[in-house]
């Protein structure tokens, strides 16, 4: 183990081993071994239809209006089994919904990352468990694991030990206090004691063999190449002759990375409390390892030494003239860095770091790149309303 930097940059103490992050999306791995658990003791069928095991209220309620509502896809919710939430293949939106909620497309067919999913899987845990997810997450893993700086909510405790996140420039943010458990992402934790959850996927831990199998068996391509997939709560890669599974977390302020190979018993765990957190995760994992963190780059997170991010620290500097002054030739020089989605997400961050003058430079670019796009005129006229600038 390892600590490095700071609680806070405002006056923060030195990041120790015991020092408390919020995990983000590397709990639902963690809810994935529960299920598990619950499938080997025959109170989960992975491949039995979801809907009907929770109440029709409490389904509505999560999906916002009535199963029969106009345009929703009750056909294909019907469809929808824990094998297709674990493995995010459910068609389940990931915060992207409407005023209908969207299936994407038929459940198993495709891959699409959804939390909205796992805490649609949730309701059907609790229910049948019949107590709230913190305490089943204790009695599975946390207690059996000896995992005891861990919890699925805020403890008081933590109120000492808890790292604050950062956002891009070092602003830190208040604690978020979460008093509900939620299986996509409220667990708080130590890398230490996330690694003893990873050594007992290594070894199949309270798992019986073909579960565990099962668990890290790819069961749906994530992208074109064939070397990224989808098990059962965690990812899965192919690079060269090593395999691995893995799981990345971005709560914003908080980013993180998990990878295992099962082979050789080597892994690494990692947690930021910052929102550059994954932009050493591609260079941190191979010198760890010695494999790529082929999920991270495939997901497309800027790295440290990346152009996209030199612009970034070149905008905290110079303000809105580095944007204006760079883009054009960025551009020209790095089109597979600087897509127009890229692009777009640097305006975005400089809105976030409420540096609007810096968004305003850049949406002004995007549009002129695209002077027909409805889209790039309004982001440029919203931001220049905040910055006051209406003249331009």
């Amino acid at each position: 183990q390892g600590a490095y930097g700071v609680t806070n940059t405002a006056g923060g103490v030195a990041v120790t081993n015991d020092t408390i992050f919020e995990a983000a999306s590397l709990t639902k791995p963690l809810f994935a071994y529960v299920v598990m658990q619950m499938v080997d003791k025959k109170l989960i069928d992975l491949d039995a239809p979801l809907l009907g095991k929770v109440p029709t209220e409490r389904v509505e309620q999560l999906i916002g209006h009535s199963l029969d509502a106009e345009g929703f896809r009750l056909d294909w919710a019907k469809m929808i089994t824990a094998r297709h939430v674990l493995s995010h293949s459910a068609g389940m939106p990931h915060g992207d919904g409407g005023e209908i909620y969207p299936i994407f497309f038929e459940p198993g067919t495709d891959w699409k990352y959804s939390a909205q999913g796992y805490q649609f899987l949730q309701t059907v845990v609790e229910s049948i468990e019949g107590k709230p997810l913190e305490e089943i997450v204790d009695a599975y893993v946390l207690e059996p694991l000896g995992m005891e700086h861990s919890s699925m909510v805020w403890r008081e405790a933590y109120e000492k030990t808890m790292a604050n996140g950062h956002w891009l420039y070092g602003r830190p943010v208040d604690f978020r206090k979460r008093n509900q458990a939620t299986a996509a992402a409220s667990l708080y934790t130590t890398a230490g004691d996330y690694a003893r959850f990873v050594c007992a996927v290594l070894d199949g831990t309270g798992l019986k063999p073909g579960t565990h199998q099962e668990m890290l068996t790819s069961f749906v391509d994530m992208n074109d190449d064939g070397n990224l997939g989808w098990g059962l709560g965690f990812g899965t890669q192919i690079d060269g002759d090593r395999t691995a599974f893995w799981q990345w977390g971005d709560y914003g302020i908080f980013r993180n990375y998990v990878i295992a190979d099962p082979e050789r018993h080597s892994g690494v765990v990692y947690l930021t409390n910052s929102f550059n957190g994954l932009t050493v995760c591609s260079e941190l994992i191979t010198k760890s390892i010695g494999q790529d963190a082929l999920g991270c780059l495939d997901l497309n997170y800027m790295q440290y030494d990346s152009p996209a991010m030199a612009l970034l620290w070149d905008l905290k500097e110079k303000g809105p003239k580095g944007a204006t002054s760079q883009l054009p030739a960025l551009v020209k020089m790095h089109p597979d860095v600087f897509t127009d989605e890229r692009v777009n997400g640097l305006a975005g961050i400089m809105e976030n770091e409420e540096m609007y003058a810096e968004a305003a430079a850049i949406y002004r670019f995007i549009a002129e790149q695209h002077p027909r796009s409805g889209d790039a005129l309004f982001d440029l006229a919203r931001v220049s309303v905040l910055t006051g600038d209406l003249a331009n």
